[in-house]
């Protein structure tokens, strides 16, 4: 197994033939797991993970173990990590936020496409 020093400097020599951009993205990925280590570690009772119910994984039973109050209270430990994650990424001056009026004009050119093509495969 490369010791630590060996994979620093894997790290180094990769770092180096990165574009600046991408180096950037690199830091912000490190910050990000070195904040989300701290805070695994520093809330060791958090570690409580929801069914994958949004991922349609779930066995139908799967609430029956579970009063309703303990469903709740996974959600909201759940919800507050995600929202704290986020908020470690927002605070990173690294972080490019895109302007709603270029999000919503993506979606607008990519919606007229999908139009059209549904257009063009419609049975006659």
């Amino acid at each position: 197994m490369p010791s630590l020093a060996h994979k620093t400097e894997r790290v180094l020599n990769l770092l180096r033939e990165l574009p600046p951009a991408k180096v950037n993205e690199v830091i912000d990925f490190a910050e990000y797991l070195k904040a989300k280590s701290l805070k695994t570690k520093s809330h060791k009772l958090s570690t409580t993970e929801l069914p994958l119910s949004h991922l349609g994984a779930v066995e139908p039973d799967v609430f029956e173990y579970s009063s309703p109050s303990d469903v709740a209270q996974k959600h909201d430990q759940w919800f507050r990590s995600q929202v704290e994650e986020a908020l470690i990424v927002a605070d990173n001056p690294v972080t490019e936020f895109i302007p709603h009026e270029t999000i919503s004009s993506r979606w607008c050119e990519k919606k007229k496409a999908l139009q059209a093509c549904a257009a063009k495969s419609k049975p006659a």
